[in-house]
């Protein structure tokens, strides 16, 4: 009797072939990274693929990536790309999950390409590659880490604020067979300076891309970094994206995400609050309608004393859409007088709508000031009367308080333009919804 085949088995080890095969065609400029990616293969080779039963994965079944023939990389560039947000930035791309320009002259920035860095640059990158995360707890980071197809390390120089903002752009092509890209990318920021960062992943429209992407920050002592993560990857594009955060004292990292739904879309967010009166603060909004899948995951390590950290995530589910927020606080033994505030909310606007939220506290300091919270509603029918008795029709009351839902939240990106971008696809869910809603 014929032995059943594991898909899941099956995939992992296609994974590590694929990765041994792309690493001998990824060109001679990038062998120096050879030794780091046999040891992230090797660590991903001693996985296993997270299943319904591994607790972090428990709602996000990964059976879009197994099942979605995407092992492939496409490393020619097109002029048929999507673009990034326009606005007055300096502008890195990954096409295809290779650096494939970059417009940065500032002196306050050192941009490093994988791909061109001299032995300085090579030696600075070994310094702090892989060096925020444990590749064992996260096994798509491991993959990265034993692809590693490309990236950039950024560096913003002691005491100094680049003139504009940095935006990276992750882009594929629109056509052809479905693929992957992994990119890794590195930002230090040094004592005392200041860094405004947008990383977008723009819509590759009906084309499926997997794109695994590994971000690794770094902030000095007193420096300040803002981060806007913007995946607005298209139904059919899957993702799995980790930001690792580590802060020394005084500093301070912001991030406000917003995310679409996808075929599968997972994002890992975590920080280390490593030195006194470091603080942080984490802004989510997420969309999902359709059958799209969304799932944020977000870890704040107290371990120093007098740190402050304040996260809030509010998310829209439509139609068969599905999402996931599972937010961690852990406050170190030593970690006293810490302050940490978490909030999740979360809006349904269909009967099939799911949305699974698990906020969590782990506390081992008896000094500290601590609170968490998380809701799952519906729209107000009274609400709906209310607009409708004044001569507003039900769909656009929809609209109007779908919008006022989640609008505090993208209020905070002070970037204009990336404000407007999230606010116009926004938009469109709610009008999408609307439409459902009155069907």
């Amino acid at each position: 009797m014929a032995t059943q085949s594991n898909p899941y088995a099956d995939f992992h080890r296609q994974c590590v072939e694929a990765s041994q095969s792309w690493s001998e065609q990824l060109g001679d400029n990038l062998r120096w990274l050879d030794d780091a990616r046999s040891e992230g293969r090797s660590l991903f080779a001693g996985l296993e693929l997270p299943t319904r039963k591994t607790e972090a994965w428990r709602y996000t079944p990964i059976a879009p990536i197994v099942q979605g023939d995407i092992l492939r990389l496409r490393t020619t560039e097109s002029a048929d790309a999507p673009q990034g947000i326009t606005g007055d930035f300096y502008t890195l791309t990954f096409h295809n999950g290779q650096l494939a320009a970059s417009n940065i002259d500032d002196s306050a920035l050192e941009v490093i390409p994988f791909s061109s860095a001299d032995a300085a640059g090579q030696a600075l990158i070994k310094e702090y590659l892989g060096k925020t995360f444990d590749a064992a707890r996260h096994p798509f980071a491991a993959l990265n880490a034993g692809t590693l197809q490309d990236g950039a390390l950024i560096r913003v120089r002691k005491d100094s604020k680049a003139l504009k903002p940095v935006q990276i752009v992750h882009t594929a092509d629109v056509s052809g067979e479905a693929a992957s890209s992994y990119n890794r990318v590195i930002v230090v920021v040094e004592s005392g300076a200041k860094l405004e960062l947008l990383e977008t992943y723009v819509d590759t429209h009906e084309r499926k891309v997997f794109q695994n992407t590994v971000t690794e920050v770094f902030l000095a002592a007193n420096s300040t970094m803002t981060h806007y993560a913007l995946n607005c990857e298209g139904a059919n594009q899957i993702h799995t994206g980790c930001v690792f955060v580590e802060q020394q004292g005084g500093s301070h990292y912001e991030q406000h995400a917003f995310a679409t739904g996808g075929a599968l879309k997972r994002r890992d967010i975590n920080v280390k609050l490593l030195g006194q009166l470091a603080s942080c603060k984490l802004n989510g909004v997420y969309l999902a309608g359709g059958r799209e899948h969304v799932d944020f995951h977000t870890t704040i390590e107290h371990v120093a004393p007098h740190c402050v950290s304040e996260e809030t995530y509010k998310g829209i589910i439509n139609g068969k859409g599905k999402a996931v927020f599972n937010g961690r606080v852990h406050i170190h033994r030593d970690a006293q007088q810490s302050s940490a505030a978490m909030n999740n909310n979360n809006l349904l606007l269909t009967n099939t709508a799911e949305v699974n939220t698990k906020p969590e506290l782990e506390i081992y300091a008896d000094d500290v000031k601590c609170a968490h919270g998380a809701t799952v509603g519906q729209l107000d029918d009274m609400a709906l009367f209310y607009f409708q008795s004044r001569g507003i029709t039900r769909s656009d009351a929809h609209r109007m308080l779908s919008r006022a839902f989640v609008e505090s939240v993208m209020a905070e990106m002070e970037i204009e333009t990336a404000h407007a971008y999230v606010l116009e696809l926004a938009e469109r869910f709610y009008n999408e919804g609307a439409q459902e809603a009155t069907a």
